[in-house]
């Protein structure tokens, strides 16, 4: 990432955040171990019944509400079938890559987590039965990250990249009322979105600087360790349920567990 000190002109950005091709090129480390995670965790679940994997690893809220808060970490890498995760995999690449191109990498796996694990307790709070599961709530985060990020810079970009995000929230909404109010067995999380969303934004907030001379792609020691830290938290969470997704099958030939 390009460092270049800015000039004396009143609209002159941090080199390379309206325009520069080497920062478009940056690969997003961080995007791809996540994406990498997930999709690990999504080839353990194929070894049994989607059923067992959600009693298993879901966010199910009558456990949640007994004491089994790791839920909202493993809920957060599972998914409900091909479609589900191939959606939240192509989502989670453009917006994470995204974030990694504008901002300090590490934004992208401190907002993932937080808003995942928001979006998941919001969800509970509003839904408190039932069963959630999908990485949704970490990527609106991110979605909710890049709003208030591009409003904040829309003096150096273009004012299209803060409607986008915006008709990308409307929609994401819209679809979830929708799919909500018909008799499909479907179902959206729609406070694990909302929950995922504010945490992302107010995230946002407090780090994308105010000020246009500052590069918000410098990341300071703190950040670079909080990412770190919540990329191997994130790491570990996959690590975790694939290994118990992969024990329960081994010793019980996949049966669906029975919870007293």
């Amino acid at each position: 990432m390009s460092t270049t000190p800015v000039n004396d002109e009143p609209n002159s950005p941090p080199a390379g955040e309206s325009q520069g091709s080497a920062n478009l090129a940056t690969t997003p480390y961080y995007t791809i171990i996540i994406l990498s995670a997930i999709g690990v965790v999504f080839l353990c679940q194929q070894l049994m019944f989607e059923d067992t994997v959600l009693f298993l690893t879901g966010l199910v809220k009558p456990l949640f509400a007994e004491g089994e808060y790791w839920r909202l970490f493993t809920a957060s890498v599972v998914h409900g079938g091909v479609m589900h995760v191939a959606f939240n995999g192509f989502a989670l690449f453009m917006l994470g890559r995204l974030v990694e191109v504008l901002s300090a990498r590490a934004n992208v796996s401190i907002v993932f987590l937080i808003s995942a694990l928001f979006g998941g307790f919001l969800s509970f709070a509003f839904l408190p039965d039932g069963v959630s599961v999908g990485a949704s709530g970490g990527i609106v985060g991110l979605l909710g990250f890049l709003t208030v990020y591009s409003f904040r810079r829309r003096k150096l970009l273009s004012n299209a990249m803060f409607k986008n995000m915006v008709f990308n929230i409307v929609f994401i909404g819209f679809v979830g009322v929708l799919i909500n109010s018909t008799d499909s067995n479907l179902k959206i999380d729609n406070y694990g979105h909302l929950g995922g969303l504010i945490a992302g934004a107010i995230y946002g907030l407090f780090q994308v600087p105010d000020d246009l001379y500052q590069d918000p792609r410098v990341a300071g020691p703190w950040l670079k360790r909080c990412g770190i830290a919540a990329l191997v938290i994130i790491l570990l969470t996959a690590l975790a349920t694939a290994g118990m997704l992969v024990t329960w099958y081994v010793v019980t030939g996949d049966l669906i567990p029975i919870y007293s």
